[in-house]
């Protein structure tokens, strides 16, 4: 008999956010019935997962860095995402549960505003893959020109790729001042922006 399809689903988290993984694979009957190979295969799976995670932005504390100075995101908006926030998160990084939903292969436009601050950078990357990083062509938008004055509207668009696996999503939003934001600003001393992160569900488009 066989092959057969196994689904694994492994749900884990950390201190600061949850998330959820699948995988399919084909196995033999005989597989099946070596089920001392197929727990280790489990463990491995479930240890790879559990070490992985998301780079933590590290701002130098103010004044050499961060977002005290006015270099901060004011106000994300892309699709049911809408939120405000006052000030500068402490060490210039916050993530926050708010989250939208995003249909396979259509685009968007997510409206990024500035705080009190001109030549900014604005950048989104969204993690489509859920590797854990920001590195796929395809998850970067955004980054310039740099802003004219304080609190300005910066309109990125957003194109879901067609291929983007449905499930939870991992979307950051970097400011930088007078530079390109990269994915992990880890710079220390002069680098002055803001790193906030938030949640998106792609979901297949309708029939």
């Amino acid at each position: 008999c066989g092959p057969f399809l196994l689904h694994i689903y492994i749900i884990w988290s950390n201190s600061t956010n949850s998330f959820f993984e699948d995988f399919l694979f084909r196995i033999s009957w005989h597989q099946i019935l070596s089920m001392k190979n197929l727990f280790k295969l489990i463990v491995l799976l479930v240890s790879f997962n559990a070490s992985a995670q998301y780079c933590t932005p590290l701002y130098a504390p103010n004044p050499m860095g961060g977002c005290q100075q006015g270099d901060n995101i004011y106000k994300v908006l892309l699709g049911d995402i809408d939120l405000t926030t006052y000030g500068c998160s402490a060490g210039g990084y916050q993530a926050f549960s708010n989250s939208t939903d995003l249909v396979a292969g259509n685009s968007y436009v997510a409206t990024i505003s500035t705080g009190n601050s001109a030549n900014e950078n604005v950048r989104i990357y969204i993690d489509w893959n859920n590797d854990f990083d920001f590195d796929d062509v395809d998850e970067i938008f955004g980054g310039g020109p740099a802003t004219s004055f304080a609190y300005q509207d910066v309109v990125i668009p957003i194109t879901v790729p067609s291929t983007a696996s449905l499930g939870s999503k991992r979307i950051r939003v970097v400011i930088r001042y007078a530079g390109l934001p990269t994915s992990c600003e880890t710079g220390g001393s002069g680098i002055y922006g803001e790193t906030e992160d938030y949640n998106a569900v792609v979901v297949p488009p309708p029939p």
